[in-house]
C-alpha cells in the first residue's frame, strides 16, 4: 500500500505582510495555475508502507536542533541535539496589537504553564532564542535542505494570522527563513529562497484537529519539493527550483520575532520540536510519527 496523496494544497506568494499587516485570513487567492489538488487518501489510515525492519526510535541523522520540553519549570527550553548551537527559546510575554497599527506593551505574565514532558501556551508569549540559529542557516543553506517537525496539540481551530508554531525569522514577510504555522483549520508552510518567498498552504490538515495531539512534519529541497506529513499521512506539492537564501535569524515558538502590527500569537502544547539540516525521506517521516510525541532521550 503507498499513500499517493492528501488533502488540496495551493502554492502562495504572500501579500497580507507585505502590505504592513492586512486582517488576519484563512487563506489567499491565487491564480488557477498555481492550484494543486490531490486525491485524498481512502481514510486517515493510510500511512506509508515502511520496511518491517526499518530501526526504531527516532532519526538523528541531520538533526541540528531539537527541544523535548521536558525542563517542567522555568522559563527556558533547551535544545539538545548534538552538534547544534545548544540554542535557548527564552520564554517571555510578547506585545499585543493596538488595533492601530502598532502594538501594546507586554505583560508580565507570558501565560505558559509546564506539565510533565510538555508546556502548554495559553497567552500572548514567544519562546525566543538568545541567539541567532546559525547552525541551521549555514547547514540548510549548504545542503538545500530542510525538515522542520513537532508534535503539538492546537488549543483551537480558530488561530489566524497565521498563527507561529515554529519560525526562523525577523517580524516581516521578507525577513524568514522559515515559518510553520495555523491559519484556522490550514497549515501553512513558509521558505526564503533565492528566488523569492514561497508559501504552500495545505488546506484542511488541521480542520479536526484542535484539542488533539498531533504530528506535524515538512520537508523542502532546492529541488522544489514541498512535503506534508500530518500523523504520518503524506502529500507533496512543488515550487520552482532555486537555492535557498538563509539569513542569520532566531528561531522561536508561540508567536513572531519582535512583534507584529497584527496577532501571531498560538496557543496550544508543546511536545517536541526539532530541525534537520536535510530532507527526510517518506520512510524516515514514518519512523519519527511512530517513535511518538515523548520519546525517550
Amino acid at each position: 500500500m503507498s499513500a499517493t496523496a492528501a488533502l488540496s494544497c495551493t502554492l502562495l506568494y504572500d501579500t497580507e505582510e507585505l502590505s504592513g499587516g492586512a486582517p488576519p485570513r484563512g487563506s489567499i487567492d491565487a491564480a488557477p495555475e498555481d492550484v494543486r489538488t490531490f486525491a485524498p487518501p481512502a481514510s486517515d489510515a493510510e500511512v506509508l508502507d515502511v520496511d518491517a525492519a526499518e530501526p526504531a526510535g527516532r532519526v538523528t541523522e541531520g538533526l541540528v536542533a531539537f527541544f523535548a520540553f521536558r525542563e517542567n519549570d522555568g522559563l527556558v527550553v533547551h535544545d539538545t541535539a548534538d552538534g547544534g548551537d545548544g540554542l535557548e527559546l527564552a520564554l517571555r510575554p510578547a506585545p499585543a496589537p493596538d488595533g492601530d497599527g502598532g502594538v501594546l506593551e507586554a505583560g508580565s505574565d507570558p501565560g505558559v504553564a509546564w506539565a510533565p514532558e510538555r508546556l502548554t501556551v495559553s497567552g500572548r508569549a514567544i519562546g525566543e532564542s538568545t541567539a541567532p540559529a546559525k547552525a541551521i542557516q549555514t547547514r540548510c543553506s549548504a545542503s538545500g535542505q530542510l525538515t522542520v517537525e513537532a508534535w503539538v496539540r492546537p488549543l483551537t481551530k480558530s488561530q489566524f494570522g497565521p498563527a507561529r508554531i515554529v519560525t526562523m525569522s525577523y517580524t516581516g514577510a521578507e525577513t524568514r527563513n522559515f515559518t510553520l504555522a495555523q491559519s484556522g483549520g490550514n497549515l501553512v508552510f513558509r521558505i526564503r529562497t533565492d528566488a523569492g518567498y514561497k508559501e504552500i498552504e495545505r488546506v484542511g490538515a488541521l480542520e479536526a484537529k484542535a484539542g488533539v495531539l498531533t504530528h506535524l512534519l515538512v520537508t523542502a529541497r532546492a529541488t522544489g519539493e514541498i512535503a506534508f506529513y500530518v500523523d504520518g499521512v503524506p502529500s507533496t506539492d512543488f515550487v520552482p527550483n532555486a537555492s535557498f537564501d538563509f539569513a542569520e535569524y532566531g528561531l522561536a515558538i508561540a508567536n513572531e520575532i519582535d512583534g507584529f502590527t497584527s496577532d501571531r500569537r498560538w496557543r496550544g502544547d508543546y511536545h517536541l520540536v526539532a530541525v534537520y539540516d536535510r530532507a527526510l525521506t517518506a520512510a524516515e517521516a514514518a519512523r519519527n510519527f511512530r517513535a511518538g510525541a515523548d520519546p525517550q532521550p
